[in-house]
């Protein structure tokens, strides 16, 4: 099967590629290679692109298929962030605003190219862009200006005529539209802290917009930014507030707090319950059901589904270094990550079967997202994030991995969505095989998978082979009255192995009952990454004793190299168990984290040295 398109950006230029699962630069279509930031419309009907070719520069629109023909030329070289209305009807385009423009925001009609209004916007911010949203069925048009936001009508867009109506709320920061207009379009304001009074979000459904019309109101403190997240239906949303500081001086990065607000008079308001301590990593709906997952507390965090009663549906495993949800378009699957300065692992899970599918290692991971078909995700490690190891990594949805790629610089990689009904529903998966692989071929997909994990029921080592020794756990069986201690069922608490014997607490372990010091149990953190550096480092260890020679021999020049390796190897393995622990780490320690995969490489190569030097008798 072909799947659905992928943009890439590096340092070559942009491409784009299809023919999933083994990706490849499409054929006879107009050059790309200029091409820079490009974003496709909902239903993937067109790509726009900036572009960034000497002869003209700007921006244009391509039209998806065939050779795929540009639809719109935008000759503005400043033009530096391009976005679709939901139809495509409209494309709107921002560049920054100079003293003489008559508008630096620009609103472009698909269907013949003219320019439909030219507005004023001073400053620009990715959160809140495009600035001028549609609701899903175009009908209307908001933009938020100073104390008010105001209505247009969405068929003639923003700027064309006065507003047709108006929300005035004094010190309003933020809004966002329902994504589904029925019973009717509903809209949800935020208005920060001010003079010592409350933060707050409020629920208007237009066009009653009168003060005081509002249909639900959240007030709450410690809240200097705010994320608002709309269910699909529209019945609710989740308010995810920030603050730059913990006064507790337990996190680094501040404060979170989540909040779900119904959209009507009826419904549960209130805090989401979270089952541990610490922040909120990660918040997403599910696309297909009033249902949303949430990643909390402290490292390693706890990951559960609730219900738009604020009840816990299912926890996904025990507790991990989990940062980031996906959910594919169908609903089915979701993805859990722990990227940026977390270890890298990745599960994929079955929520309707409530099985874990395969957990696999995809470090030094930037940018993740599902293929429109529910079948792929993409996995990619994005310049100048990271410097290293840039490409991207094509993953079923059971965690086999089936095409990998190196590609220099690589700045984007940005998957088209498809149409509704474009895809079926993919069939239930099965768990993946251990050391399953998948049938990727060309350049750079190496042939090998990330190793999988089996699912099912973990057993102690210590029991093992003993009478009833199978019966273990179930990793997806979830009691939430065994959270009321607020750590999690006994299997998931802090300190043991994952779905360890609470029977071996505090066997194996250092000075006051903490692992982590030479000698110890490593922590369930380290049987992923962690391990492997430990391993590494240790083959490095033995190697450069071999190179000693029997009698203290001087050793070769790779056995010295090596010996040095190891030492850098085990730091690593050293910060990677604080971090999977929740330490928070310097940029330095991550960067010495993130040159892992550098130092295996030399470490092999040292070690291949070595072993010719063996044979040929220069270490006696």
């Amino acid at each position: 099967m072909s799947g659905p398109h992928v943009f890439t950006r590096g340092k070559a230029g942009g491409a784009v590629l299809s023919g999933m699962p083994a990706l490849a630069p499409l054929e006879g279509v107009p050059s790309m290679s200029s091409l820079h930031s490009a974003v496709f419309s909902a239903d993937g009907r067109y790509m726009a692109a900036l572009d960034l070719s000497p002869a003209g520069g700007g921006a244009r629109v391509h039209a998806v298929g065939g050779d795929w023909p540009i639809v719109l030329r935008v000759e503005r070289p400043a033009v530096t962030a391009i976005a679709f209305s939901p139809f495509a009807t409209f494309v709107v385009t921002w560049e920054k605003l100079v003293d003489d423009s008559d508008g630096n925001l620009l609103v472009w009609r698909l269907s013949d190219g003219s320019v439909a209004s030219r507005l004023k916007q001073k400053s620009f911010a990715r959160d809140k862009w495009p600035s001028t949203p549609w609701s899903a069925d175009e009908s209307l048009c908001a933009q938020l200006a100073t104390g008010e936001v105001q209505f247009h009508d969405g068929h003639e867009g923003p700027g064309v005529r006065p507003p047709i109506a108006r929300l005035k709320l004094p010190n309003v920061s933020k809004f966002q539209l329902a994504p589904s207009s029925q019973p009717a379009q509903r809209i949800a304001t935020f208005v920060p802290e001010h003079n010592g009074g409350p933060a707050m979000v409020r629920v208007y459904e237009y066009p009653r917009l009168e003060a005081g019309a509002y249909v639900r109101q959240k007030a709450f403190y410690k809240a200097q930014s705010v994320e608002l997240k709309w269910a699909p239906s529209g019945v609710g949303l989740l308010v995810l507030a920030h603050t730059d500081e913990d006064k507790s001086n337990r996190s680094y990065y501040g404060e979170t707090s989540l909040f779900y607000v119904p959209a009507s008079k009826e419904g549960t308001e209130g805090n989401v319950p979270r089952v541990k301590e610490g922040p909120v990593h990660d918040v997403a709906w599910s696309p297909m059901a009033d249902v949303f997952c949430c990643v909390h507390g402290f490292m390693p965090a706890v990951s559960i589904i609730y219900n738009a009663a604020l009840q816990p549906v299912f926890r996904l495993g025990t507790e991990a270094p989990r940062n980031t949800v996906r959910w594919s378009p169908h609903g089915h699957l979701l993805a859990l990550g722990g990227f940026g300065n977390v270890g890298g692992g990745l599960d994929f899970w079955d929520v309707e079967q409530r099985l874990l599918l395969n957990s696999v290692d995809a470090h030094m991971t930037v940018g993740c997202e599902w293929a429109a078909d529910s079948e792929h995700l993409l996995t990619s490690t994005l310049f100048p994030r990271l410097r290293v190891e840039n490409g991207y990594k094509l993953w079923a949805a059971d965690g086999r991995l089936l095409d990998e790629r190196r590609i220099d610089e690589l700045s984007e990689a940005t998957l088209a969505p498809a149409q509704a009904g474009a895809f079926a529903k993919p069939k239930p998966r099965q768990p993946a095989k251990p050391g399953a692989v998948g049938g990727a071929s060309g350049a750079g997909a190496g042939g090998a998978a990330a190793a999988a994990k089996p699912a099912g029921k973990y057993v102690p080592p210590s029991r093992r082979g003993q009478p009833g020794a199978d019966a273990g756990f179930d990793i997806h069986a979830y009691d939430p009255s065994a959270d009321r201690d607020g750590r999690g069922p006994i299997f998931a608490q802090r300190g043991l192995p994952v779905g360890a014997d609470p029977a071996d607490a505090g066997r194996g372990r250092g000075k006051g009952g903490r692992g982590g010091g030479r000698g110890a149990a490593a922590p369930s953190g380290a049987a992923g990454r962690g391990g492997a550096v430990a391993a590494a480092a240790a083959t490095a260890a033995g190697a450069a004793a071999v190179g000693s020679g029997e009698g203290g021999a001087a050793t070769s020049e790779a056995a010295k190299k090596a010996k040095a390796v190891g030492k850098k190897l085990r730091q690593i393995a050293e910060l990677q168990e604080a971090l999977d622990a929740g330490k928070v780490l310097e940029k330095n320690q991550l960067d010495k984290i993130s040159a892992r995969a550098e130092l295996e490489a030399e470490l092999a190569a040292l070690t291949v040295t070595m072993a010719e030097e063996a044979k040929t008798g220069l270490w006696r």
